[in-house]
């Protein structure tokens, strides 16, 4: 038993075989019939749902097998500091803080220090020199690491003498001072203080 037919649609199967078509039929979670919408309808029994999409566009379930859609999101609206090089993520958050006065956090993603010409991790310092009034978190392209500026730091209370959290680590200097870059699980340390 068919029950649900979209016709008058932009439907692309993605398929060779099928192409776009005008309609599909479905029966229980399954697309179980493609083409015109005449062949389609044809299959309709009394209890089927018919829907006209009016011309609209429908596509395949879109899927990928490892993203963070919450990070995605927050991406939007904040600062993009995939770059080449650490100088140029440093000029785009100070560029995105200067145009976003009211903000109490300024935060961002897309780094990756393996990119950069020395592949060093950056440091709290460094962005202490374009942000120190109020709290920096930058996570890193991976989702594995965070960058935070002195201000991050203070709030989260992480200090040389704060044992790393189990699963995470706080990157430290010789002196064991953190650095402003968290791993793993260190990374909540922060995250969790930045509002959603």
């Amino acid at each position: 038993m068919i029950d649900l037919i979209l016709y008058n649609g932009n439907i692309h199967t993605l398929s060779d075989a099928h192409g776009t078509v005008q309609a599909l039929a479905i029966a229980g979670d399954r697309i179980v019939a493609v083409g015109d919408n005449l062949s389609v309808l044809e299959l309709a029994g009394p209890k089927t749902i018919k829907h006209s999409l009016q011309g609209l566009t429908v596509i395949p379930g879109l899927t990928d097998a490892h993203v963070h859609w919450e990070w995605t999101a927050r991406g939007m609206h904040s600062v993009d500091v995939e770059t080449s090089t650490k100088e140029e993520a440093l000029q785009r958050v100070a560029e995105y803080a200067a145009e976003h006065q009211a903000d109490e956090w300024i935060t961002g993603r897309g780094w990756a220090q393996d990119f950069w010409p020395n592949r060093e991790f950056p440091t709290a310092t460094d962005l202490d020199s374009v942000v120190a009034d109020r709290p920096v978190f930058l996570q890193a392209k991976s989702g594995h690491a965070a960058w935070v500026n002195s201000a991050a730091l203070k709030l989260a209370g992480i200090s040389a003498s704060m044992p790393d959290p189990e699963g995470g680590q706080i990157i430290r200097d010789q002196e064991g001072n953190p650095t402003g870059i968290l791993l793993e699980n260190a990374i909540g340390l922060v995250a969790d203080l930045v509002p959603s």
